[in-house]
């Protein structure tokens, strides 16, 4: 690869390639880029990742998802990384509020500002934005046997429904430094990395046994607007802080960031992740948002 300056910039995109406003946008930062004297190549998020030195930048194009996977090909290698945000959701830029415009962030990769995330710690698999258990998972597992093409949120729908006819048959327990609690019935259990700029730590959210009329609507918030920040009092949804949760029982599918994988017995803990990602304030907490009106005030 030629190198203009010393400065490379590894593009990696989502299969599902973005169009309309984002691929514009896309097109610009590309340009921007160039012009600040980047030299940019396409690179594959697997075999791609094993030339990596540390002063690339690895530029993602994509969701959750593609940043997930992106994230376990990167353990190990120092590298810088930023975000385009093409997917659906895109709860990781969300929560850092990066930069999404094409001058926001040019700008930010060729100011070099940079900070550290925290992450979940799951085996050999790390996540940056939320791992889930039960409903979720469920949605995210029926998606992936679809090809995990998401067509907007009316591609949800289906999925979403199955995996409510599926789940009254779930059941685990979750393990804390202070004892353990069994979840059954419609669980979702979502863990989300987070710090309070001392140290890293995991919120876990839990939505146990409900009514099957009342679970859709706490499933559903949670599963649009996680990850979470603070405790809500809303029927049948728990919080907790803790360094590390066991999961044990029926568990069979876990969804990290998109990716679905299977699982018997799961230890999770909290983490600071290797990598560094341009455009957040390294001072800055994360800020994550519950956007749900009970009663008459609203909570998040």
């Amino acid at each position: 690869m030629s190198v203009k300056n010393g400065r490379r910039i590894l593009k990696i995109e989502t299969p599902q390639a973005p169009a309309g406003i984002k691929r514009r946008e896309l097109r610009r930062l590309l340009e921007l880029l160039d012009e600040s004297g980047f030299d940019t190549h396409e690179i594959d998020a697997h075999d791609g990742l094993n030339g990596v030195h540390e002063d690339d930048v690895i530029l993602v194009v994509g969701g959750d998802g593609t940043l997930s996977r992106v994230v376990n090909g990167l353990k190990g290698k120092e590298a810088r990384l930023a975000v385009f945000p093409a997917g659906l959701f895109n709860t990781f830029c969300r929560t850092y509020s990066l930069p999404c415009s094409a001058d926001g962030l040019c700008s930010a990769i060729e100011g070099g500002e940079r900070g550290a995330v925290p992450v979940g710690i799951m085996g050999d698999r790390i996540f940056i934005s939320n791992a889930s258990m039960g409903y979720k998972a469920r949605v995210a597992e029926h998606l992936q046997r679809k090809g995990g093409r998401k067509g907007g949120l009316l591609s949800y729908i289906g999925p979403l429904l199955r995996a409510w006819i599926d789940l009254p048959r779930e059941r685990f327990r979750l393990h804390f430094d202070d004892g353990g609690e069994e979840v059954t019935g419609s669980p979702l259990v979502c863990i989300v990395p987070d710090s309070d700029g001392q140290e890293a730590f995991l919120r876990i959210y839990i939505v146990g046994k409900v009514s099957r009329l009342v679970f859709p609507f706490l499933a559903l918030a949670v599963f649009l607007a996680v990850p979470l920040r603070r405790s809500v009092s809303l029927p049948g949804l728990r919080c907790r802080r803790e360094k590390r949760v066991e999961v044990s029982g029926e568990v069979d599918t876990v969804n990290l960031d998109g990716e679905v994988i299977g699982a018997g017995n799961i230890i999770i803990e909290a983490g600071m992740g290797g990598m560094e990602v341009v455009g957040i304030d390294p001072s800055a907490l994360p800020r994550h948002r519950l956007l749900l009106r009970y009663g008459s005030k609203q909570r998040g």
